[in-house]
This record gives C-alpha cells, sequence and structure tokens, in this order.
C-alpha cells in the first residue's frame, strides 16, 4: 500500500477534483483547494486520512482514494 504525504497529493486527481495546494492540516482532516475538472470551478476538499496504526485488514473498510 502506497502512503502520500499531504503535499505529495497536490497535482493529483482524486474523483473529479485535481487537487492544486494544501490549505491546512487539522488533528482529524487535512484541507486541500481543489478544482473540479467538469464545472471548472474551485472547491475546498477536505480529506479524512486513516490513522498509520490501523492494521491492513481495519484498511479493508475504508475506500482508498489513491492507489
Amino acid at each position: 500500500m502506497q502512503t502520500l504525504s499531504e503535499e505529495q497529493l497536490v497535482g493529483h486527481v482524486l474523483g473529479q477534483y485535481r487537487i492544486e495546494r494544501l490549505v491546512g492540516k487539522g488533528r482529524l482532516n487535512i484541507v486541500y483547494l481543489a478544482r473540479h475538472q467538469g464545472a471548472q470551478r474551485v472547491d475546498a476538499l477536505a480529506l479524512y486520512p486513516l490513522p498509520a496504526h490501523f492494521s491492513n485488514e481495519a484498511r479493508t473498510f475504508f475506500p482508498a482514494a489513491l492507489p
């Protein structure tokens, strides 16, 4: 399983959104400025990363955004 840092997500496409820049990081989520590819609008996109201590079995219950 590949894990990317918060900064490494910039430039990637998640669903219909291209991540443009990191806005901020809290205890539970990370907020990015992202451009919707179809509507050509800019939105705030909040991601909720899984804790590092989750086992591979526990991670199967959550959809992965990136390979």
